[in-house]
């Protein structure tokens, strides 16, 4: 589905964001970035910050998942072989950074393995207890213990160069504040 609209500052935007609307079940509808807009990754590292989050921000009520309850997270991810150990989680934020709800943890051995392919091509889905998004939270993936090895865990993102309507990349530390970038997502899919 291509989504056409407006950006903030009034330039129009035609990206194919490959979202896909489900309604089975009578939750709220799979949302999901299809593969064709994966052009850029985030990465962890060994040297990562525990407790590191990266992830969707809810940049306000118009988004697609405001407001729904989400009870499983999916996110494009792989590691490179050189890697092992690190704890990772899926769960959702609130604006403020702290923990709303998350997966149960896993380590590099769940994660597709891969050689630095340009961008994750695969997806790892967790579930959790239904969590209702408001405005302003992150559903992403959080870094509770950095890896081992000289290799990195990268996750799929878009990076479109400007304004991306209701939004944004956010990074931080578990519980700090949060630090939104509006041209950048991290690529996730909900409820699928």
């Amino acid at each position: 589905m291509k989504i056409h609209g407006t950006a903030k500052g009034g330039a129009e935007s035609k990206h194919d964001f490959g979202v896909a609307f489900s309604s089975s079940g009578g939750g709220i509808p799979t949302v999901c970035y299809n593969a064709d807009n994966l052009n850029t990754r985030y990465e962890f590292v060994k040297t990562t910050t525990s407790n590191l989050v990266v992830g969707a921000y809810i940049d306000g009520i118009s988004n697609p998942v405001y407001n729904e309850d989400v009870t499983a997270i999916a996110i494009y991810i792989y590691a490179e072989s050189d890697t092992s150990g690190g704890v990772f989680a899926l769960g959702v934020w609130d604006s403020d950074g702290d923990l709303k709800n998350e997966s149960d943890t896993f380590t590099v051995d769940a994660m597709p393995v891969g050689t630095s392919p340009a961008n994750p091509t695969e997806k790892i889905t967790k579930t959790i207890t239904s969590t209702t998004i408001e405005d302003g939270d992150t559903i992403g993936i959080i870094c509770k213990t950095a890896i081992t090895g000289d290799g990195r865990v990268e996750t799929g993102g878009y990076d479109a160069a400007s304004d991306i309507t209701n939004w944004g990349r956010s990074v931080f530390t578990q519980g700090g504040t949060v630090s939104v970038n509006d041209d950048r997502v991290l690529i996730i899919c909900v409820n699928e």
